[in-house]
């Protein structure tokens, strides 16, 4: 097996595992997510901006 081939492979092999994350991350929850904020100002701005 040449490198070319031995890149090819990895690099095949990687994609598959990233796509198989992507696609276990995926899904409906049942529960709202909740956000949290620290109490200042721009933490306040961020989290409502985050939220939308």
């Amino acid at each position: 097996m040449n490198i070319k081939n031995k890149r090819r492979t990895i690099a095949v092999i990687l994609a598959a595992v990233l796509a198989a994350g992507v696609f276990a991350g995926c899904g409906k929850s049942k529960e709202p997510i909740k956000i949290a904020s620290k109490p200042m100002t721009e933490q306040y701005i961020l989290t409502e901006i985050l939220g939308s």
